[in-house]
């Protein structure tokens, strides 16, 4: 859960400017919404049109907020499909809405915070391994200088006799103590 979050802490930078990508886009559309589709004397007098036009598109914003619902396709085919009927070469406005805005952007969002999580695992890894080294590396060094003082004759071997002249209470042991040596 904590990676999930901290993957959307550290794409906030990246997911305004998808926003403010994803407002271009519905402002720019919905301008030639209002060109294409308001200002259509045709679309606005016929019978299964003129309530579309009048409810959905009769301004900037709410023609924005309109297309707000093609993003998240949540019955278009109620507003777009008369319109279409009525003039069909708007289907040239409405198919790169549906394929730009929901399927595209969406996409785009999701395989920029897909790589961005991927980048934070890898530098957490990154980070996780060079923890694991300077872990290994003292280790390594408590471990030499415990062998010098158990290897009393100083043969490079320590042998069950010279373990067992040390004393437990005397010896400085690793934190696992005497049992994680064996």
């Amino acid at each position: 859960m904590w990676h999930l979050v901290n993957g959307l802490l550290n794409s906030a930078q990246l997911m305004i400017s998808v926003f403010m990508l994803l407002m271009l886009s519905i402002y720019i559309f919905a301008c030639l919404g209002i060109e294409l589709i308001t200002k259509d004397e045709r679309l606005k007098t016929h019978p299964d049109t003129a309530e579309i036009v009048n409810y959905y598109f009769p301004s900037l914003p709410l023609t924005m907020v309109t297309l707000i619902q093609f993003i998240t396709l949540d019955s278009i085919g109620a507003i777009y499909f008369p319109i279409v009927c009525v003039r069909p070469r708007l289907i040239f406005f409405f198919g790169p809405i549906l394929m730009i805005l929901p399927i595209t952007l969406m996409n785009l969002v999701t395989a920029v915070l897909v790589e961005h999580g991927l980048e934070n695992a890898q530098l957490e890894t990154a980070e996780e391994n060079r923890n694991r080294a300077r872990y290994i590396k003292k280790s390594v060094v408590e471990l030499g200088e415990l062998f010098e003082e158990l290897d009393r004759d100083r043969n490079g071997l320590i042998t069950p006799f010279e373990l067992n002249m040390v004393p437990p209470e005397n010896a400085t042991w690793p934190q696992g103590g005497r049992d994680s040596l064996r």
